[in-house]
C-alpha cells in the first residue's frame, strides 16, 4: 500500500469505527455533563514531517516536547469543550514514509479503559475492512448507576515516586490513583463500556507521628505501599454503592469538596494514571504494531504508567518542577529501579520520562 492508500484506509476506518462509539461523534452540550450525539464527527489531520522517523525519534530523546508538534490540537480547549469535537487525530507522514498518530481525546466521558477499546477497535476495521467491529456498538449508560485487585509491580513503581518526592515536603502528602471501576462494582459493567467510569484511590501521609516528630518508619518504601494498597483496596461495591441511588450526586459532590480541601492542606499531591493494561500495541491498522505509544502529562504532578512494547516494564512519563526531579534524578533507589531515561527542560517545568 503507499502512503495515500494508508491515509485514506485511516479516515475512512475512523468513520466507521465511530458508528460503534457514536457518543464521541457528538458534541459535549453546555452544561459539561450530557453529549448531544448530532453526528458531527472526528477532527482528521494530515501533516508532513521533513525528516525520516527515526532522526525525530533520535531528536525527542532529548527534546521530548517536540511531540506535541505530532498533535492535533492543543491540550486544553481555551475555546470550550462544547465547541471542539471529542476525537481529533493527526496522521503524521515522516520522508522515510513511516506515519506517528497523534491523538487528542476529551476526558469529559473517556478514560483510559475506553481510549485502549476504541483505538483497538479503529486498527481492527482498518486491517480488516470490515463494516463494523464486532457487529454492535460499545455503548454503556453509566450515568444511570452514577447519577450527573491491582498488580503489586504498579503499587511498589508508584509507592517507589511517593517515597522519593516526599521529601520534598516535611508536612502531610497525597496520592491519588485513578482507577477502574467497572469490575468493582455490583453488577460488574462490560470490560469496554463507554465512559470516563473511574474513582479517586487517595492515599494521604501525614509524615508525622503523634509525638510530632517525624517516624523513620514512614520513610520507607513498604509504608508507601501499604498507603497505596489500602486506598485501593477500600474501593469496592460496598464502597461504591454509596455514590448510587437518589442521594448518590450530593455524596459524590461532597467527596469531592472534602478532596480538594485535602489538596489544599497538602504539601504535595501526586496523580497517577496506570494505562499499563490497554493493549494500545496491539493496534495495528494493517502494516504492523506501533513500534512506540506514549502520552504526555498535562500538568503539573501528573504521572502516567504505560507499559513498554516488550511487556518487560512500565514506562512513566511525568510533569516535574526543576526541584522535584532533582530529588528523583539523585535519589538511590530511583535510580536502581531506573533502567534508562531522559528529561527535558520547559519553562518553568521540567518532564522525565523513565522505563522502570
Amino acid at each position: 500500500m503507499s502512503v495515500e492508500s494508508h491515509l485514506v484506509t485511516l479516515k475512512d476506518s475512523l468513520s466507521k469505527s465511530l458508528t460503534r462509539f457514536y457518543p464521541l461523534a457528538g458534541r459535549i452540550n453546555s452544561d459539561s455533563t450530557t453529549i448531544d450525539c448530532n453526528d458531527e464527527g472526528a477532527l482528521f489531520r494530515q501533516a508532513k514531517v521533513s525528516c525520516d522517523m527515526d532522526d525525530f525519534l533520535g531528536q525527542v530523546s532529548s527534546e521530548f516536547e517536540l511531540l506535541y508538534r505530532l498533535l492535533p490540537c492543543q491540550l486544553t480547549c481555551p475555546e470550550g469543550v462544547e465547541k471542539v469535537a471529542q476525537v481529533a487525530i493527526q496522521a503524521n507522514v515522516f520522508v522515510c514514509g513511516g506515519i506517528a498518530l497523534g491523538m487528542c481525546l476529551l476526558y469529559r466521558i473517556v478514560d483510559g479503559t475506553t481510549f485502549g477499546a476504541f483505538i483497538r477497535a479503529w486498527a481492527e476495521i482498518a486491517r480488516t475492512n470490515i463494516k463494523a467491529f464486532g457487529g454492535q456498538e460499545q455503548v454503556c449508560d453509566s450515568s444511570s448507576m452514577f447519577p450527573p485487585n491491582e498488580r503489586p509491580l504498579l503499587a511498589t513503581i508508584c509507592a517507589l515516586f511517593w517515597k522519593c518526592l516526599a521529601s520534598s515536603t516535611a508536612s502531610t502528602s497525597v496520592f491519588i490513583n485513578f482507577v477502574n471501576i467497572r469490575k468493582r462494582l455490583d453488577p460488574p459493567l462490560p470490560a469496554l463500556s463507554l465512559g470516563n467510569i473511574y474513582w479517586l484511590a487517595i492515599a494521604v501521609d501525614d509524615q508525622i507521628t503523634k509525638s510530632g516528630k517525624s517516624d523513620e518508619n514512614k520513610k520507607e518504601l513498604p509504608y508507601f505501599v501499604h498507603l497505596l494498597r489500602n486506598s485501593i483496596k477500600r474501593i469496592d461495591s460496598k464502597y461504591l454503592k454509596n455514590f448510587q441511588g437518589e442521594q448518590g450526586f450530593e455524596r459524590i459532590c461532597k467527596f469531592h469538596e472534602n478532596a480538594k480541601e485535602l489538596y489544599s492542606k497538602s504539601g504535595l499531591t501526586l496523580e497517577v494514571s496506570a494505562l499499563n493494561r490497554m493493549a494500545f500495541y496491539d493496534a495495528d491498522f494493517g502494516w504492523g504494531e506501533p513500534s512506540w505509544m506514549t502520552s504526555a502529562p498535562s500538568y503539573r504532578n501528573e504521572i502516567l504508567l504505560i507499559e513498554t512494547k516488550s511487556g518487560d516494564g512500565i514506562e512513566a512519563s511525568m510533569m516535574l518542577d526543576d526541584h522535584q526531579l532533582a530529588i528523583l534524578e539523585h535519589d538511590p533507589d530511583f535510580r536502581a529501579h531506573t533502567r534508562s531515561g531522559r528529561s527535558v527542560h520547559q519553562p518553568a517545568k521540567r518532564q522525565l520520562i523513565c522505563n522502570l
